[in-house]
């Protein structure tokens, strides 16, 4: 490795000082952070220096493709950069991080091959094991890494090349996604004292009924209690986590359920029919209060647990998956959040559900925003599973492909 250096190299801290000031808005260059790196630039928080601080940095200049490691805090991980993933005109690697640069080998190649598990032990055993982990770039260049034939590194940096650009491709699919949904869900249901939403389908000028929960369906808590009794059924249990992560259950998975036993009463009174809907109502923080899940069809031998609260809407007030976006919206959530009540824990109790007031709009029009929003939920668990597979996939080479 020809070039092993750091942000502090630059010179004494009165140097920097007197040289290096930073900028929240826009100026010649960008000092770049892990923090910028881990999130792929999709933080706003960005900082910036001038012409003068460019120059004196000049070490850390990240214009060439360059490898970054961060030595303070989040040791091990790895970021190799170029020009193509950086989004300002010039560059700067800012503090708390090394640059390793190469003129005689692969970059690409050393960047994946610091990842190697055997890269990755031998930088745990320079990580400092007291107090904030880090290491330094001397104690950095004492460290090996076995490598091949240039032509074999091209190889193999090319094929990791094409993994982490189909990995981010898909990890930005899947974030532009999440972002449009979360702007729709804003702009596609009516503001608290507004009766029609500031964007809708053509043709759908009506203005929505504002509904308190309780008049429009009934709620029941106390569902099952996971621990096993004797004499009682074996039983698919719809659990807490489930409705959190929004897990599709239909018959064809509830056996993938956790497995319980239950009375045939308890079968009966907690049973789950098509076009339930699910609430969390307790949470040790009120931002995960009242998440809410639709059930898609009629789960035999299921039943749910006490740690949920179920909700039977009336018979033709909800499209079938309407809730699952209505009921998560800012103007529902804020009710839920005043709603809370606790210190550890945060419970919002079956009155206060029942209090919870929600626009509704016809039925046609429910149809055409639940139809959009679930392709929306489509394409972001696409891109989300491509991505989770991208990522196996590389890990699984690293294992394979580095002695």
């Amino acid at each position: 490795m020809d070039t092993v250096t750091d942000f502090v190299a630059a010179g004494s801290f009165a140097d920097m000082a007197e040289n290096v000031i930073y900028e929240s808005l826009p100026d010649y260059a960008q000092l770049v952070r892990t923090t910028d790196l881990k999130s792929n630039f999709s933080n706003n928080n960005f900082v910036y220096v001038n012409k003068k601080a460019f120059d004196f940095l000049w070490r850390v200049n990240l214009d060439t493709e360059s490898i970054i490691m961060p030595n303070i805090g989040n040791c091990g991980e790895i970021y190799y950069v170029n020009k193509e993933i950086l989004p300002y005109k010039h560059n700067v690697l800012g503090p708390n991080a090394i640059l390793v640069r190469s003129q005689n080998q692969n970059n690409k190649f050393l960047s994946v091959s610091f990842l190697s598990d055997d890269f990755q032990k031998k930088i745990k055993l320079i990580v400092s094991p007291n107090g904030q982990t880090k290491f330094n770039k001397t104690e950095l260049k004492t460290l090996d890494v076995i490598i091949p034939s240039v032509n074999e590194q091209i190889k193999v940096g090319t094929l990791f090349d094409s993994l982490d650009s189909l990995i981010t491709l898909h990890q930005r699919k899947y974030d532009k996604l999440v972002y449009v949904k979360k702007a729709l869900l804003d702009k596609m249901f009516p503001k608290n004292g507004e009766l029609v939403p500031r964007l809708r389908f053509k043709g759908f000028t009506e203005t929505w009924e504002l509904c308190k929960l309780g008049d429009i369906g009934t709620f029941k808590s106390n569902g099952v209690d996971k621990l096993s009794k004797p004499n009682e059924i074996p039983v698919n249990l719809l659990n807490y986590m489930d409705v959190y992560n929004r897990r599709k259950i239909s018959n064809n998975n509830a056996s993938e359920l956790m497995q319980v036993t239950a009375k045939q009463s308890q079968l009966i009174e907690n049973n789950i029919l098509k076009n339930d809907v699910f609430f969390t109502p307790t949470s040790e923080t009120p931002e995960d209060i009242g998440r809410v899940f639709v059930i898609e069809e009629t789960l035999n031998n299921t039943v749910y647990s006490y740690h949920l609260m179920r909700y039977r809407p009336n018979n033709g007030v909800f499209y079938p998956n309407f809730p699952n976006y209505s009921l998560m919206t800012s103007h529902v959530r804020n009710q839920f959040f005043i709603s809370a009540k606790g210190v550890q824990r945060y419970v919002v109790s079956k009155v206060d559900f029942e209090a919870i007031e929600n626009y509704i709009p016809k039925y046609t029009e429910q149809a055409k925003i639940g139809e959009m929003f679930r392709t929306i939920d489509s394409l972001i668990t696409l891109h989300q599973r491509k991505y989770e597979k991208l990522v196996n996939i590389k890990k699984a080479l690293l294992q394979k492909m580095f002695v």
